[in-house]
């Protein structure tokens, strides 16, 4: 399909009228990614609340972890009452916690009705490959996926050094995909990545399998004093022509 040719936030007319959604995040709720999908979303007919973590949990998978140190009250899902930069009338909650965390507590009504559907991101970065399965934003889709909702997780490709990213570009595209992802059976959930270029210059969205593997591979080095380090290196693996990472 092919996206609607402006990255400006506009009013746009759903096919389907009064979709409660959540948006969540790996990045923090003050991620410059959540903040341009909220404004984005908020332009729709639906209603938006933002259930996002007050902190980066990147790489934290469908791990229902909490920041809550104390173990007497462990059990307490501790959230303070924010706003959305150019969407203030939009309901929103920084949470001490995963991002599966914030799906699992906003299924269970813990901040006022159930969403409907679930859309996670901003990512500040691609989620492709079998990586996906450890990723934060992946993550908070499955967890709604695993309560009977479907969920959209966004991601945008890294840009060229010293360039700004292309929030916009995947906001755009993420709200074109509601429709689909509202008319899709439940507990479908869509993996979507923007590449780093403005919305004209986009070809159009379409299908991808998985690729065997990610652009960066895991690795451990050890320093003169043979501390063990995990990091991330480019895998130099050329991928399969119709995969995510090949696409992109």
């Amino acid at each position: 399909t092919r996206p609607f040719a402006t990255s400006t936030p506009q009013r746009r007319v759903a096919t389907v009228h009064g979709v409660r959604i959540q948006i969540t995040n790996d990045d923090g709720i003050a991620s410059e990614g959540l903040q341009e999908l909220v404004r984005h979303l908020a332009a729709t007919d639906h209603e938006i609340v933002v259930i996002a973590p007050d902190a980066d949990w990147s790489g934290a998978g469908t791990s229902l972890a909490n920041s809550s140190a104390d173990y007497v009250n462990l059990g307490e899902i501790r959230s303070e009452r924010v706003t959305i930069d150019g969407a203030d009338d939009v309901e929103a909650y920084a949470v001490g916690g995963a991002p599966a965390y914030t799906v699992v507590a906003a299924r269970l009504g813990a901040f006022g009705p159930p969403p409907d559907l679930v859309v996670s991101g901003i990512n500040a970065g691609a989620n492709t490959g079998r990586a996906v399965l450890h990723s934060g934003t992946v993550g908070a889709t499955l967890a709604a996926q695993n309560f009977g909702v479907s969920g959209l997780a966004v991601s945008a490709a890294v840009t060229e050094a010293g360039h700004p990213w292309y929030w916009s570009t995947a906001a755009a595209l993420a709200t074109e995909l509601m429709d689909l992802l509202i008319e899709a059976p439940k507990r479908t959930v869509l993996n979507l990545n923007a590449p780093a270029c403005e919305l004209e210059e986009c070809r159009g969205v379409r299908w991808a399998r998985i690729a065997p593997f990610g652009t960066m591979r895991a690795a451990i080095s050890t320093d003169e004093h043979n501390r063990r380090q995990f990091e991330l290196r480019p895998s130099g693996e050329v991928p399969p022509a119709d995969t995510d990472v090949a696409l992109l």
